[in-house]
């Protein structure tokens, strides 16, 4: 299936949800009534939808889609930080900043003054524009995941550092993390479903081709920028053990695992989609080629490892209750393992359930990951986003029973 045919058929389910939910709400500026939708139509970036529902004329201009779909033509600002990266897909890019019921969301203000000012100004941009650009961009590669920035002094760190547990239940207080955001707090109060809330829907994503097609050349690039990756060695290098010897499973890695020089675990398995991508690995001992999606099934033993790290590449995993089943499985007891996400992907290989929320939702997710594996304690989040100027980047992390 080629791409323009992923697109329309994701477009033509679309819009058949619009046509078989007769209480769509009429759209306004305010940030719960455009969650509801989002929550309803539970579609990863509807915005992109909009090139293939045009050609295929299936948009009525009365339709609850075609309300949607002018509330969309506001998501994409004009001015970006960097030219590859492109924040589409979230509603909440206009949620009202009065409403207190949407767990802190606010107007991107501080990236988009321009926009923020004026909300009637985005809508002089037609949706076909801002839909080209984010066809434009998705086809380009990574892109970033629109998300609120959250309510922090820019440029200043707390002076209270988060503690979580590490190998063993160890504490550690993480240097560089943040208690002054959201993302920070999402697991405080978190209350975990009494069964597992997801169905197969949640893990559609734009391009279902197989996977092996997409990671066949191998992209030898950075998914974070420089700042991002520092803050996350400095997180491995306090959560490592230092005074024992240690092994490490990486899994979805590639040519860089990210790890410190010291402390080095003394085994460093990984395991990716692109062999040379993985010989490239120099701090690897070993490795596979695994499609997680395809095969959940880790190819080692019992309790083989002390840690086992994911950077930012949960938000592909189309099983991911067998994969932490699995990760759960391969740790020894008391190890740990770390889900580092940021809000840059592969926008076509996203699943629809990372893609419909924000950082808090994020966490949230990953912690139900663990939860229902059922072989880990609670899980628990650090924000450790070096500046306001850099990715932003959090981990979730938990300790094997």
């Amino acid at each position: 299936m080629t791409l323009s045919e992923s697109f329309a058929n994701h477009a033509s389910r679309l819009a058949g949800d619009c046509q078989d939910q007769p209480n769509v709400p009429a759209l306004t500026n305010t940030g719960a009534e455009l969650r509801k939708v989002r929550r309803l139509l539970h579609r990863p970036i509807v915005c992109l939808c909009v090139v293939a529902l045009r050609a295929q004329s299936l948009r009525s201009k009365d339709s609850a889609l075609d309300r949607i779909l002018k509330v969309c033509a506001v998501q994409s600002p004009s001015g970006l930080a960097r030219p590859q990266a492109l924040d589409v897909g979230c509603p909440e890019l206009i949620a009202d900043p009065a409403s207190t019921k949407s767990r802190g969301r606010r107007q991107l203000a501080s990236r988009f003054p321009s926009q923020a000012k004026s909300p009637q100004a985005g809508r002089r941009r037609s949706v076909a524009a801002v839909a080209w650009s984010s066809l434009a961009a998705a086809v380009a590669g990574a892109v970033a995941i629109a998300t609120p920035q959250r309510a922090r002094a820019a440029g200043r760190k707390s002076s209270k550092l988060a503690l979580v547990h590490s190998v063993g239940g160890r504490e550690v207080l993480v240097p560089g993390s943040r208690s002054d955001t959201a993302v920070a707090h999402a697991l405080d109060k978190v209350k975990y479903p009494v069964r597992w809330p997801y169905t197969a829907r949640d893990f559609s994503r734009l391009d279902r081709s197989d996977d092996s097609s997409f990671y066949d050349e191998p992209k030898l690039v950075k998914h974070i920028d420089d700042k991002a990756l520092a803050a996350l060695t400095a997180y491995y290098a306090a959560m490592f053990p230092e005074d024992s010897s240690f092994a490490a499973l990486d899994i979805c890695s590639s040519w860089v695992s990210h790890y410190p020089e010291r402390p080095r675990p003394s085994r460093l398995s990984i395991t990716g989609m692109n062999a040379e991508e993985l010989k490239r690995n120099v701090q690897a001992t070993d490795w596979a080629v695994q499609d997680l999606n395809l095969n959940p099934k880790l190819p080692y033993a019992d309790a083989q490892f002390d840690i086992v790290t994911n950077t930012v590449s949960a938000d592909y995993l189309t099983r991911p209750l067998e994969v932490f089943q699995e990760i759960g499985r391969v740790l020894r007891p008391g190890g740990l393992a770390t889900v580092a996400f940021s809000n840059r992907c592969f926008l076509t290989k996203v699943v629809a359930l990372w893609s419909t929320g924000d950082d808090e939702d994020r966490a949230e997710v990953a912690a139900n990951y663990f939860h229902f594996a059922g072989c880990f304690r609670d899980a628990e989040v650090v924000d450790i986003s070096p500046s306001a100027d850099s990715d932003p980047l959090y981990v979730v992390s938990a300790v094997r029973i």
